[in-house]
């Protein structure tokens, strides 16, 4: 017969539930993986968006094999594989999002290139002058572009485009005037 003392045996008791508890806690949820899973689905139509506009070969390839990943990911959700699905959507999106900024990097460059182009432009015409419509909208084209600069900055590429046109929108209006 073994003897254990009571305080081992409650050290051991403790040791085992904190270990369980451990294990439990590494198990995600079938709601946290399914809500990731169509966060994946939202990017993934994303970046499907925004290779439609801007073209590129490598992107287009870091896309299909997020794609390609998604069906594994699918197949491991239904066998209730949550742990390796969780990860598998994790990589995917990642994969998207490399997808997303690398077909956006040039056309960014070009648009944030412009949007300094006409901002130097304006504020040498506008601001001089007593136009008050054209020095509002050379103030909300900053504005703008600040936003533009920020988004990129936290990795939207999407948004920092859309932020840089509507600046050169406002400024070739203002420079009109």
């Amino acid at each position: 017969m073994i003897t254990t003392s009571p305080l081992r045996f409650r050290l051991s008791l403790l040791l085992l539930v904190f270990a369980v508890g451990i294990a439990s806690a590494q198990r995600p949820a079938a709601a946290d993986v399914r809500a990731e899973r169509e966060r994946l689905k939202r990017t993934v139509e994303t970046a499907h968006e925004v290779l439609t506009a801007y073209p590129n070969e490598r992107a287009q390839q870091l896309l299909l094999k997020a794609e390609t990943l998604t069906k594994e990911i699918d197949q491991k959700i239904a066998a209730g594989n949550f742990v390796l699905a969780l990860a598998q959507i994790r990589e995917a999106i990642s994969l998207v999002e490399k997808a997303i900024k690398l077909a956006l990097e040039s056309p960014l460059l070009r648009l944030h290139n412009r949007l300094q182009e006409l901002l130097q432009r304006a504020e040498t015409e506008v601001l001089g002058g007593d136009n008050r419509e054209a020095i509002r909208l050379v103030r909300e084209a900053r504005k703008n572009k600040q936003l533009g600069e920020q988004a990129a900055l936290r990795m939207q590429p999407l948004a920092a485009a859309q932020y840089f046109q509507a600046a050169i929108a406002l400024l070739e209006r203002a420079l009109k005037l």
